[in-house]
């Protein structure tokens, strides 16, 4: 009797009250159980996903009773399970769903701790990790790019993906990785799930994180040098971020060459043309130093370069800084002297950044003295220029960390006027 009429009730999973959609999901998860009626009859898969994309945006809750109870619902959608479901048909399943709807899937492995294990979880990740992988060796063979390290990742017998490897795609997938990940870190820390990070560090460990970072950075310091418009590049950073934060939550020594290859960036982003170079973010990487417990070692080198750059009450051209030559001995980070705009723009986004790894960063800054006052100590010593640029207005900071909003505009300001003359 109530199957023809329940269907009239489906459009209220997007009520724009909360209890109303809840009190609609708990009814789905009913009639899920139930064998004469499928819940997809009610409502639509469609809605269904679109719902639980639009709970992972603006000021609703991507953790909250919605989107947790939808995620219940659709499990077996995004990871089916079963003795018949091969590795195979959770790969294609889980790659569909995050091509076809990226933030329903985004949402959904928000709440995975909730539905899955975390011997389940780590599982997925590791199989994500090797799509990943099996794409960007994919690509690399297109381009006649050398992909032999990334290829002992690949079981070519287990891998098998039927998705274009779209650069979207990828970034969607690293994400995915990123955020699964974030839902268990504080389990993998029990001691009964050390052979759960066992399997991460399977397929994480050795040099794949950093072939797979350098993938992505060179494509998107192609698509930004070549001043595109596209969202290749902005899908890099996405993909370049999602990495770092999965670097971030491993041992250093595990990881082979991403902290000298950060480094190395770091020093040549000095040599990059100014429109390149404003158009870069580091603020990831130099997060990612301070999480291997790098942080004074940033924060000197932050506040060298702020000092150099705004020294005796002026700003200075950008001198030609002597680099060491280059040898089997990593680069001291605290040594160097970046640029200023790159200098400013790690500061900014360190200090508003919402992603774990710089919030991790920034609690790092702030708690170390040593640090704390280094920067506060550069930042400070800039309000010097700052009364001398601006002798016909009053400026009062009354914090030393504000200077930097104003130090960001003020830098770009004279750029403008240098170029005007």
């Amino acid at each position: 009797m109530l199957r023809p009429l329940l269907p009239s009730v489906g459009n209220l999973i997007n009520d724009t009250t909360e209890r109303v959609r809840v009190a609609v999901v708990d009814m789905l998860l009913v009639i899920k159980k139930l064998r004469g009626i499928k819940y997809y009859n009610v409502c639509p898969a469609k809605s269904l996903l679109a719902r639980l994309a639009d709970e992972g945006r603006g000021r609703n809750n991507p953790t909250g009773p919605v989107a947790r109870g939808l995620s219940n619902l659709l499990s077996n959608s995004f990871f089916p399970s079963g003795s018949k479901k091969t590795l195979t048909d959770v790969i294609n399943r889980t790659l569909r769903l995050l091509s076809d709807s990226p933030q329903a899937a985004v949402t959904f492995y928000r709440n995975a701790s909730s539905q899955l294990s975390v011997n389940s979880i780590c599982k997925l990740i590791a199989v994500l990790m090797k799509c990943l992988c099996y794409f960007i060796v994919e690509e690399k063979k297109a381009r006649g790019e050398d992909e032999t390290d990334l290829s002992l990742i690949v079981d070519d017998e287990t891998i098998d993906c039927k998705k274009h490897a779209s650069t979207a795609l990828m970034a969607t997938v690293c994400e995915s990785i990123s955020i699964l990940w974030d839902t268990i870190q504080a389990d993998l820390k029990d001691e009964q799930n050390y052979s759960c990070m066992e399997i991460l560090a399977d397929v994480f460990s050795g040099n794949v994180l950093r072939e797979v970072y350098c993938f992505f950075e060179s494509s998107r310091s192609t698509d930004v040098a070549a001043d595109d418009d596209s969202t290749v590049a902005a899908d890099c950073y996405r993909a370049c971020v999602a990495i770092l934060n999965c670097a971030g939550k491993m041992d250093e020594s595990r990881i082979d060459g991403l902290r000298s290859h950060i480094i190395s960036q770091l020093v040549m982003s000095r040599d990059m043309p100014d429109e390149q170079r404003k158009r870069s973010n580091y603020s990831s990487d130099v997060a990612l130093l301070c999480a291997w417990g790098m942080t004074e070692e940033v924060a000197n080198c932050l506040s060298k370069s702020i000092t150099h750059y705004f020294e005796n009450g002026k700003q200075k051209k950008r001198a030609g800084v002597k680099r060491k030559a280059r040898g089997k001995k990593e680069l001291n980070l605290s040594d160097q002297i970046l640029d200023i705009d790159v200098s400013l723009g790690i500061v900014g986004h360190l200090l508003q950044g919402s992603n774990p790894l710089s919030v991790t960063a920034r609690e790092s800054l702030l708690s170390s003295d040593r640090s704390y006052s280094a920067i506060t100590s550069a930042l400070g010593s800039t309000q010097l220029y700052i009364g001398q640029a601006l002798a016909s207005r009053e400026v009062r900071f009354s914090d030393t960390f504000s200077v930097f909003f104003f130090l960001r505009d003020l830098t770009e300001s004279s750029r403008l006027e240098t170029r005007q003359r």
